[in-house]
């Protein structure tokens, strides 16, 4: 790239650079912004003020960097320098925007493990906004690579009807005037999800006890967090077992086949 006359960029380049060691970030980047003067199209340079903007605490002016190195990198086919531009603008703020663009990059990359790990990322937003619609649309999407990444695991079917009976569970909520929502999920279960989002999805996470969606509209509560599920088993037997003997109490034994024959071995007490 032609500069214009008398400018020296390796001169102003190692101006900001002592800038930056004397911790003048500001003035460095004063420095950094001459060099993009002369070429706007130096993606080192950008990115660098995108670095000093992210330690001034400015973000917005940081992504805006990022984002502009980012997507000049992927226009060029280099696609892994442009996602480690915006993994860099989802550290500093999140956004739908920012992972749709990580889980197209992750994509073309071939990382569908990553990809996916966006795309449900997406979709929880969006239930959180109370658009199920989209929801369910963005977890069909990111099923298409789990059969990709595991192809033993969870198929697209069941992955999409999960979010499908969650959706039917909400209207339902709605319609009854409920706020609240409660789950059987237990402890095992939490484990397990934490285990398969670790492998799978690439991320530290799992159900959590207390969950709230809509802006506080409805809370999900999940009662068995900490019960292992062998005593929830347990629990279930021993409940279905007094189900049974109180039937048996309020109805004739003609009714439930079985039960005289206990009662005579003093297996079923009836009482």
């Amino acid at each position: 790239m032609a500069f214009g006359f008398g400018f020296n960029k390796q001169k102003v380049l190692s101006a900001a650079e002592k800038f930056v060691q004397q911790g003048k970030l500001q003035n460095a980047i004063a420095e950094y912004e001459k060099v993009l003067q002369h070429d706007a199209k130096d993606l080192t340079v950008n990115n660098t003020i995108g670095d000093l903007y992210a330690r001034l605490g400015d973000s917005a002016k940081a992504i805006e960097c990022f984002k502009t190195v980012g997507d000049a990198y992927a226009a060029q086919g280099f696609t892994v320098k442009g996602i480690a531009m915006y993994k860099k603008i989802t550290k500093l703020q999140p956004s739908m925007d920012a992972s749709l663009k990580l889980a197209e990059l992750y994509t073309q990359q071939g990382l569908f493990n990553d990809a996916r790990a966006q795309y449900l990322q997406v979709a929880e937003d969006f239930m959180k906004r109370g658009d199920l619609e989209q929801a369910v649309a963005f977890s069909r999407r990111s099923s298409k690579w789990t059969r990709k990444m595991c192809p033993c695991g969870s198929n697209s079917p069941k992955f999409t009807s999960a979010w499908e009976r969650r959706k039917k569970t909400f209207h339902l909520a709605q319609q009854l005037g409920c706020n609240k929502i409660a789950l059987g999920h237990h402890k095992d279960d939490i484990i397990e999800t934490l285990l398969l989002n670790i492998f799978y999805g690439g991320t530290v996470s799992t159900m959590l006890p207390l969950q709230t969606l809509f802006k506080g509209k409805i809370t999900l509560i999940r009662p068995l967090a900490l019960v292992e599920e062998k005593k929830k088993r347990a629990s279930l037997l021993m409940d279905e077992a007094a189900a049974v003997e109180r039937m048996a109490t309020a109805l004739p034994q003609a009714v439930i086949p079985g039960v005289a024959p206990l009662r005579e071995r003093g297996e079923f007490s009836g009482a």
